[in-house]
């Protein structure tokens, strides 16, 4: 081995010991959001790792090992006397109440939900067989209606106005129709902000359903917000102004896109908007080497296994066509990291 070529394996080794960081660390801080730790710590720090341990009932070597290991990455700062507090900024992040920066559903959908999943994928390599998410219960229900909440808030405060031929729409009182509406927590957000708009959303998830009745009922919406557990293909024909696809697309099989497609441009009045929110694929091995392929990356490969794929942008605009869409125009918001696509129905 040459000295370039020594050098550049350490590279990647340095690389290596940073993706272990990144287990650790999620680990680390899912185990400081369940255990309240970092809650304890926004109202008493600074501690002791022994007084932290003592005050939850906890065991002091691994409360001291979870402590040194969080100084390490920098999510907690030492202060006199050996005691912790959080590093500035990590309670928005962790702790509550949930804002727009909070990741801690996040956390747990990895060092719970995904750590579980990753664990079939070499059989799913051999043999293809995708593993349903329903597994994992409602309680992955309730964290991918967490994880989403922050997404369609900025969905709706930070992108709908810069989309005129939607926001218009909205104004004015449109019949909205949501494919894949999870617990259909941006319906709820959409009549909050659009006083005049009604909203029909329809998913195959029965939990999430009964969950978001209840929000529906809780926010006083239950007149305006319509939640059904059904396949788009049921909906009803040529009467919702705008459909929406948030980040629902990539989980619809591949031999079922054209169809659900179709049974949502049906669904539309003439005249009537499709708004597809989504990743996109990068199509090339190259492309994937771009930053803005991350998201699209990800969202692939953690539900690689439920049997989701994430389409490219050559394939949206196919899936579109041959749905019969019209007017089909791509956007990208956030940095590139996810493209709003809008297509009309003539």
């Amino acid at each position: 081995m040459t000295s370039d070529e020594q050098q550049a394996a350490l590279e990647h080794v340095g690389k290596a010991w940073d993706w272990f960081s990144g287990m650790v660390g999620i680990s680390a801080t899912n185990l400081g959001i369940e255990l309240g730790l970092f809650d304890y710590l926004q109202e008493h720090a600074p501690l002791t790792p022994r007084e932290l341990a003592s005050r939850l009932s906890l065991q002091e070597r691994p409360v001291e090992t979870w402590a040194k290991t969080l100084v390490h990455y920098g999510l907690l700062i030492v202060e006199d006397n050996d005691r912790i507090s959080m590093a500035p900024g990590v309670e928005l992040m962790v702790c509550e109440p949930r804002t727009l920066l909070n990741l801690a559903p996040s956390f747990a959908y990895h060092a719970r939900f995904l750590a579980r999943d990753f664990l079939d994928l070499d059989k799913f390599f051999k043999d293809g067989r995708a593993v349903s998410p329903s597994r994992h219960g409602p309680a992955l229900t309730r964290n991918v209606a967490d994880q989403t909440a922050a997404m369609h808030e900025i969905f709706v405060a930070g992108i709908l106005p810069d989309l005129p031929e939607i926001d218009v729409l909205l104004v004015e009182g449109a019949e909205v129709l949501d494919a894949g509406c999870g617990t259909g927590h941006l319906g709820l957000l959409l009549c909050e902000n659009y006083p005049a708009v009604r909203y029909t959303g329809v998913d195959l998830d029965e939990a999430a359903i009964v969950d978001g009745r209840r929000d529906a009922v809780a926010a006083g919406l239950q007149e305006r917000v319509s939640l059904l557990a059904q396949p788009v293909t049921a909906s009803p024909g040529a009467s919702f102004d705008v459909a929406l696809l948030f980040l629902s697309l990539h989980e619809i099989a591949m031999e079922e896109r054209v169809t659900a497609l179709s049974a949502v441009r049906e669904s539309l009045k003439p005249g009537g908007w499709l708004l597809v929110f989504d990743e996109t694929y990068p199509e090339t091995l190259s492309e994937a080497a771009n930053r803005q392929a991350r998201m699209g990356l990800h969202f692939e490969y953690t539900e690689m296994l439920w049997g989701s794929r994430v389409p490219t942008r050559r394939e949206l605009a196919t899936l579109l066509t041959d749905a019969g869409f019209a007017h089909v125009e791509r956007r990208s918001v956030l940095e590139g990291s996810f493209d709003v696509v809008l297509a009309r129905v003539e």
